[in-house]
């Protein structure tokens, strides 16, 4: 979540010199990224009995809302800009990270 969030404050000229500007190239990155949160989420969620909540509905809520915050904050960034699609992708990415992690780890 961290790095997520350096990554999200990063300026758009410093992200265009790290990520080549291909078609619909950010939406892939931030797939990927919320995908592998996703994952990370639901294995957390389902190893720590601390917590009495569902690990498949407590990933998908805290990588959800987690992807809208961090769109959120990209309104103050210089360059940068909240965009639905953006969410949209965070929240695809959730869900497949989950479901991908559910399929290994369930019993």
């Amino acid at each position: 979540m961290l790095l997520i969030t350096y990554l999200s404050h990063m300026s758009q000229s410093s992200i265009s010199d790290i990520v080549p500007e291909y078609n619909n190239m950010d939406l892939i990155l931030h797939f990927v990224e919320y995908a592998i949160l996703g994952f990370l989420l639901f294995k957390s969620l389902s190893t720590d009995e601390l917590f009495g909540i569902n690990s498949i509905y407590g990933a998908f809520f805290i990588g959800i809302i987690f992807g809208i915050f961090d769109e959120l904050h990209q309104n103050f960034v210089p360059g940068r800009q909240m965009s639905l699609t953006d969410i949209f992708s965070d929240s695809l990415g959730t869900i497949f990270g989950v479901y991908i992690s559910f399929g290994f780890f369930s019993e």
